[in-house]
């Protein structure tokens, strides 16, 4: 927990779209190795896979407060990060629909693959996103 806490800390030394392309690319790169490291068959290796990508998911959760705060101001920050934490739980519903229809056609190797197609979709709208304060 306190690993995922420190991309939140980050922000007082990188802005916050290169936090967020390290995060996204590295997840990317996790995600879509994981089925190779599962062929392999090694235990101790999908571990360590599966904590990177719970590292680097887990950094939305401290650095959106954050930009939340500064994109949108005191006055509307409640209104956006309450849409925010509905949009995590959605998210994890979305998950779990997702395993529960794709993983008897797909088995567990292949869903990683499903879940590396979607984490994209940030990089096509990151490039759109200006920063309006320096963190630093």
């Amino acid at each position: 927990m306190c690993i995922r806490d420190s991309w939140g800390g980050l922000l007082d030394f990188w802005t916050f779209k290169r936090i967020y392309w390290t995060m996204i690319i590295s997840l990317l790169l996790f995600t879509i190795t994981t089925h190779p490291i599962t062929e392999l068959g090694k235990a101790s290796l999908y571990t360590l896979w599966v904590f990177g990508i719970n590292l680097f998911e887990g950094g939305h959760f401290s650095t959106f407060p954050v930009v939340a705060m500064h994109t949108y101001g005191e006055k509307k920050f409640h209104i956006v990060y309450c849409i925010l934490l509905y949009s995590f739980g959605f998210s994890g519903l979305l998950v779990y629909l997702t395993i529960l229809t794709c993983l008897p056609i797909l088995g567990y190797g292949y869903l990683f693959v499903v879940f590396s197609v979607i984490q994209t979709v940030p990089m096509f709208i990151l490039p759109f996103y200006t920063e309006t304060v320096s963190y630093t």
